[in-house]
């Protein structure tokens, strides 16, 4: 699937913003990302710590929604944070339209937000449904895995970077990143999965922005 063609059957019914959404952010700023497995954080402690985002799990398969994302989502840029809402996926279940409706209902997203499919679950090529995922939404997402899942599952491919307007998340926690192949370039590292952010209930992800 061309870029162009994903662009065309995208909905109608918003006009998109800039594509990518432009986050306002500079090389080498960091951020952490957040569940319901991390409760009532404190952002403006966040914020004060020098962190630049935060990304806050927003939706899961068909139903589920964590029950601390809408404080998260309007809390996160009241304290001059960017933000950013990823959808843990469940391709397994042959439903991507069904699970990028119920992330886009739930998250309501606004330009300038970034949005984010976290795949790293399912079997066999995940190709076909990582794109329909993705033109659902009214400007494409950025996709989130590693560079071992993508591998094995069809993801190294510039039409599956195409769709996701080339922007890449790897979870890598050693000393630096490898870029998986037909990615040109990578948008956000996660370095760490225990990382101590002031505000934060116990060790959560982190992530540096391009770097």
């Amino acid at each position: 699937m061309t870029a162009a063609l994903v662009q065309q059957q995208r909905p109608t019914s918003s006009p998109a913003p800039p594509v990518p959404p432009g986050p306002g952010l500079s090389p080498g700023d960091r951020g952490p990302d957040v569940s319901a497995y991390q409760p009532n954080v404190d952002w403006a402690q966040v914020a004060a710590a020098g962190f630049r985002f935060a990304f806050v799990k927003a939706t899961e398969s068909t139903g589920y929604v964590n029950p601390f994302f809408a404080r998260d989502w309007a809390q996160i840029p009241a304290n001059g944070l960017v933000r950013g809402a990823y959808h843990f996926a469940h391709p397994d279940d042959g439903q991507p339209v069904a699970e990028a409706e119920h992330f886009l209902q739930t998250v309501a997203p606004q330009a300038g937000d970034l949005l984010v499919l976290d795949l790293e679950t399912g079997t066999g090529d995940l190709s076909g449904w990582a794109m329909q995922f993705a033109e659902r939404l009214p400007w494409p997402p950025m996709l989130y895995s590693g560079v071992p899942f993508m591998a094995a599952h069809g993801l190294c491919t510039p039409e599956v970077a195409a769709a996701f307007g080339h922007q890449l998340w790897i979870a890598a926690y050693g000393p630096q990143p490898n870029l998986p192949n037909g990615w040109p370039e990578l948008t956000f590292w996660q370095f760490s999965d225990g990382e101590a952010v002031p505000g934060v209930q116990g060790a959560c992800d982190c992530s540096i922005y391009r770097p």
